[in-house]
Formats: structure tokens, C-alpha cells, sequence
């Protein structure tokens, strides 16, 4: 058991056990690095207190909980601090048995999603930087265009239409581009939770 005990502390992954009632029974030394949140504050909280999971059908995960024991996806540890933003992470929950096989509780397992993050953000900035270069061009072309015509007074209204079309299509793709460079993989998770607490006592019972 002191084997086990110390592989657990060691692994680079948050590593948590609860009881069947979702109250949090172990919390290695990785989850405290990776949430700021200390044991003394983490055993004994519920789950739900912890973890917020974006919107999901509530049946279809304690439906896969039944019918194959685990469920993952990507959630937020809640920060230790009010002022710091929520920890980005990928969750794998399970079944925990006992050494008879009876249901004993869940084990959850986790590993940070904000190297992740920060990669495709670095690649979003890039690509939204190479194409609004390009965009620009268009636009002052079509914009340059635009007002010389209408200092010629020209009277050619379907190309006058035209580049004035290509001008706002232009604009609306750089606005687009410029969004890329937003956090998105942060943005999906919003205030609703999945009331996990409730799920987890329907399957016990």
C-alpha cells in the first residue's frame, strides 16, 4: 500500500477519490500544485464545490457511468482565490470499487489543458496576424477604388456595388480573423454546471 500511495503523490496528473455521495476523500499532491486548492480544504468538500463541467445531457453521462464505468471530457477546477481564473482541465471520472467489486465511490484523474491552450493561441495570433495582412490590402484597394469613383462621378453603379461589397467582406473577415486570437477553449465553459452531486447519488441508488 506505502508503494501505491507514493506512485500516487508522484504522478504528474491531479489524482482524486470520493465516496459515493461525491464527497472528496483523497487528493494527491498534484491536484494542490495544479489548483492552488490544499487537502485541508479539498477532503471532505463535495465535487461539485470543485469541478464546474460545461452543459451536458445529464442522462447520457450516467448512462456511459453505467454502461462502461467512466465518462471524460474537459471541465474547470473552480480557483482557490476569487481573483484568479478558473484552471482548465481534462477530467476522466470512474467507478471505484472495493476489493469485492462493490461500488465504493468514483476516482477522477486530470491533467491541465492550459499548455494546450496557450499553443493554439500562440497559432491562432499567428494565423489571424498573416491573414489580416492580406485583408488590409484588399480593403484599401477597394476603399481607394470606391472613392475615386465617386470623385469621377462615375455612373457605373454595378461595379461601384461590387467593390463596395468586396470592401465590407473584407472587414467582416478581418473581425473574424481578430476573434481567432481569443482564448476559445476557454470560452466554451459558461456559469451552468451539470449538477454532478445528483447524478452520482441516482446512480447509487
Amino acid at each position: 500500500m506505502a508503494l501505491e500511495l507514493r506512485l500516487l503523490e508522484a504522478v504528474h496528473h491531479g489524482i482524486v477519490a470520493t465516496d459515493t455521495k461525491g464527497s472528496v476523500t483523497y487528493w494527491n499532491r498534484f491536484s494542490e500544485q495544479l489548483t492552488g486548492i490544499p487537502p485541508s480544504a479539498a477532503l471532505g468538500s463535495s465535487i461539485v464545490d470543485l469541478v464546474s463541467l460545461s452543459p451536458i445531457d445529464q442522462q447520457s453521462f450516467q448512462q456511459q457511468i453505467r454502461l462502461v464505468g467512466t465518462w471524460q471530457g474537459d471541465c474547470q477546477f473552480k480557483p482557490s482565490k476569487v481573483d484568479l481564473s478558473p484552471i482548465p482541465v481534462r477530467l476522466v471520472l470512474s467507478v471505484l470499487p472495493d476489493s469485492s467489486g462493490a461500488h465504493s465511490g468514483f476516482v477522477l484523474s486530470f491533467c491541465s489543458l492550459s499548455d494546450r491552450t496557450e499553443e493554439i493561441q500562440k497559432i491562432a495570433s499567428a494565423l489571424a496576424h498573416e491573414i489580416n495582412q492580406p485583408l488590409g490590402a484588399i480593403c484599401n484597394f477597394a476603399g481607394g477604388l470606391i472613392c475615386g469613383m465617386e470623385k469621377s462621378a462615375s455612373t457605373d453603379t454595378e461595379l461601384s456595388d461590387t467593390l463596395k461589397l468586396i470592401h465590407a467582406e473584407a472587414i467582416r473577415a478581418s473581425e473574424i480573423a481578430n476573434r481567432m486570437r481569443k482564448p476559445a477553449a476557454l470560452e466554451r465553459f459558461n456559469d451552468e454546471v451539470i449538477n454532478t452531486d445528483s447524478a452520482i447519488k441516482r446512480l447509487t441508488e
